[in-house]
């Protein structure tokens, strides 16, 4: 399993069009591949799953590919 952590920087967070990009480079990919934050874990394949973590700046996620 590979497990990636990053920091989102922009002040206003995830949005839409980011989180859109996100699924579109996702499905490219067999893998499974989920976003954690704190103890809420959703898989990448929704743009409404990534805005529903409400992502705000400076909040710390991991990204887990098996």
């Amino acid at each position: 399993m590979i497990v990636k952590e990053y920091t989102i920087l922009s002040a206003e967070g995830m949005h839409a069009r980011p989180a859109a990009a996100l699924v579109k480079l996702v499905r490219n990919y067999q893998a499974h591949i989920t976003l954690t934050k704190g103890e809420k874990e959703i898989r990448l394949n929704s743009v409404l799953s990534i805005l529903s973590m409400r992502s705000e700046e400076r909040r710390v996620g991991k990204e887990c590919r098996s």
